[in-house]
């Protein structure tokens, strides 16, 4: 019997350095009518990781730190539904960037299930915020974002090991679960 394996404690991995927005947008695809809609629309959420180990070498000091940054992509949209007929009302979409400074380095497996789900958690409440504030601002209606059900993104995350940027990830929102 193979020996058990200690549980990952990411604390001694990682340390939050930062946690900024990295883009978003706001399309407007059709009016909103409170008259027409109200009752007649469902609210589609999707989720998606990507996330990189860079390299930091500091000016005129010895050595270099390890850093993950994480890219979380959030995206909500409310679509209005009339018999068959379906027309996206608007899209809020968000990416964060969540910056870790690496103590030790985890295996591969413990490094995926981290962004898969403590980034996602770590951006949750700005995310929730920004959906708030942007669509209220926009007087559009504000679909009730939950609190985060610690479930991994859909899509498997990327992991890249570069000393330079990662690239931003695509926008694919999840119509299997549409939210009345």
């Amino acid at each position: 019997m193979a020996p058990k394996r200690a549980a990952f404690d990411p604390t001694e991995h990682f340390a939050l350095n930062d946690i900024a927005l990295w883009t978003t947008s706001l399309r407007r695809d059709g009016e909103y009518q409170s008259a027409i809609h109200d009752g007649k629309t469902v609210v589609q959420t999707m989720s998606s990781t990507s996330a990189e180990v860079v390299t930091v070498v500091f000016e005129g000091v010895e050595g270099s730190m390890e850093v993950l940054r994480a890219y979380v992509n959030l995206g909500v949209r409310s679509v209005y539904r009339d018999g068959k007929q379906e027309v996206v009302l608007f899209t809020l979409e968000a990416t964060f960037m969540v910056e870790y400074a690496i103590a030790k380095t985890p295996a591969e497996n413990d490094l995926t299930r981290f962004v898969e789900l403590n980034c996602i958690h770590n951006v949750w409440p700005f995310w929730r915020q920004h959906v708030y504030d942007t669509l209220k601002r926009a007087s559009l209606p504000v679909p009730v974002i939950p609190l985060f059900s610690g479930k991994a993104a859909k899509k498997p995350t990327k992991l890249k090991r570069l000393v330079s940027a990662a690239a931003r990830p695509q926008s694919e929102f999840d119509t299997s679960r549409a939210n009345s």
